[in-house]
């Protein structure tokens, strides 16, 4: 014997599948505008670092410089190359070499003053915040070294240190062109 709906029952199984085929739908949308949201996160980003890099280099604004140091033995028993990398701008910025660090302060004058392997062109906006972060393996206090030089040659702007526990290995740099 064939059960037949009634009026009301029919209308209640219809209405619980366009409620179902709505939730479908909006899950859909809901996935595909994450999808979305993803790729405009990931195509802003390089104008933006574009814009920040124009900025500075018209002198349009304050430059955020993060200088990184880390510590490499090139043998057993010799002192440590202390090997500078360096970026302007926002976190998405490539990460650029600023060659090896001299121990002797003297020397390190004579470095930046050589242009420091082109940190010192990035240090050419007006109110430069750099933020120097050593790792242990580097060599003793060169960080507070560097600190000091380009406190002495900054015109504005602020220069911090931070001094990690935490080893962390060289940074892969773009050679500066």
């Amino acid at each position: 014997m064939e059960e037949r709906l009634t009026k009301a029952e029919y209308q209640w199984h219809a209405e619980r599948a366009a409620r179902q085929r709505a939730e479908a739908e909006h899950v859909r949308v809901a996935v595909e505008r994450a999808a979305l949201e993803r790729r405009l996160d990931t195509a802003l980003k390089e104008p933006e670092v574009l814009r920040e890099q124009i900025r500075i280099a018209t002198g349009q604004g304050d430059a955020t410089v993060a200088v990184e140091l880390v510590g490499v033995l090139d043998a057993p028993g010799d002192a440590p190359q202390n090997r500078c990398c360096f970026r302007v701008g926002p976190e998405t910025a490539p990460w650029r070499t600023c060659g090896t660090l001299p121990l002797e302060i003297q020397e390190l004058a004579l470095w930046q003053a050589k242009g420091g392997a082109a940190l010192s062109a990035a240090l050419a906006a007006p109110k430069a915040r750099v933020t120097i972060r050593q790792a242990p393996t580097a060599s003793y206090r060169v960080g507070e070294r560097l600190q000091r030089l380009l406190q002495s040659r900054a015109v504005e702007g602020s220069v911090s240190l931070e001094v990690t526990r935490d080893a962390w290995p060289p940074r892969a740099c773009e050679a500066t062109p």
